[in-house]
């Protein structure tokens, strides 16, 4: 998977709707994603990037979010992991060109 391409093919328009901690999280999972666009990140490293604050529920509601916009696909955010203490997002970046 390309991802400067990725990034190259979402329409400015896209990323000026959505809001800066939309915005940073996004690009932390395209960064985060492996060669197949999958990727897996814990809460923690998501509210590095986005903010302190960012409950269960808004990071569920931001990738909901970032899927509607086309961006992400194949969301799963479970409960937390035993050995992390936190919750951890399963993901796939959508890839615009297909």
């Amino acid at each position: 998977m390309d991802k400067f391409r990725i990034l190259r093919s979402v329409e400015s328009s896209t990323f000026q709707r959505l809001e800066p901690e939309e915005l940073r999280v996004y690009l932390l999972l395209l960064a985060n994603s492996g060669k197949n666009g999958r990727g897996t990140i814990n809460g923690r490293s998501l509210r590095k990037a986005a903010g302190t604050h960012l409950s269960r529920k808004k990071i569920a509601e931001m990738c909901e979010t970032l899927r509607e916009h086309g961006l992400l696909q194949g969301v799963l955010l479970l409960p937390h992991d035993p050995t992390e203490h936190d919750l951890v997002l399963r993901y796939g970046i959508a890839d615009p060109c297909g």
